[in-house]
């Protein structure tokens, strides 16, 4: 499932989700499918919710690093990308650049971001926080470039060699994208995202 999947159809729907009663700076439940837990909040003065995803997959953090450095592993398991290059920014940095499509009418997106990475004492858990840096690349004619966009990724080990995922963002997807279409559907995201993760993981274990 992509996001924007059944657009047409969802633009004939009158409002009326709950995402919309969504409370800043708490999270509501959205979807629970397949060991994936998906939370939606509003940000601020945003129009767009934020959205974050949990799991737990069967793979130690060092097989989940080397998934998220492999870019041309991206396509596989990211909803919506259709490709994604990066390279390493100093010594815990890195810039990513992810392109993705989406059924028509919706332009097809991209967008540069920008992470670091540190360790949580208390926990342990890593944390990967990133940024949209739209500038750090020129823009391409056949993409709207995502110019505001951030999140974070937690890593927090388990027994067993097992990891708890948390996946996070909020963003603007910019062009033309309404927001209540926007919010209806955003939470298809984490939870495609989440459930190609753990597949993609399970026969490295």
């Amino acid at each position: 499932m992509r996001l924007f999947n059944g657009l047409l159809v969802l633009l004939c729907l009158v409002w009326g989700s709950s995402a919309s009663a969504a409370p800043e700076g708490g999270w509501l439940p959205a979807k629970d499918a397949d060991g994936v837990r998906v939370f939606l909040r509003r940000q601020g003065d945003s129009p767009f919710l934020a959205f974050k995803g949990v799991t737990r997959v069967d793979a130690d953090l060092k097989t989940i690093l080397a998934l998220f450095h492999n870019t041309d592993s991206h396509p596989r398991w990211m909803a919506g990308t259709i490709s994604a290059t990066g390279k390493d920014v100093g010594e815990s940095g890195r810039v990513v650049h992810n392109r993705s499509a989406y059924p028509w009418p919706v332009a097809k997106r991209d967008v540069i971001i920008r992470s670091k990475a540190h360790v949580e004492p208390d926990s342990g858990a890593l944390i990967i926080d990133f940024l949209s840096a739209p500038d750090l690349l020129p823009h391409e004619a056949d993409y709207v470039r995502i110019e505001k966009l951030q999140g974070l990724w937690q890593l927090r080990p388990l027994d067993g060699n097992r990891t708890e995922v948390t996946y996070q963002i909020h963003l603007d997807p910019g062009g033309w994208v309404p927001a209540w279409l926007f919010n209806r559907i955003i939470a298809d995201i984490p939870l495609d995202t989440l459930q190609n993760l753990a597949r993609e993981l399970s026969p490295q274990i």
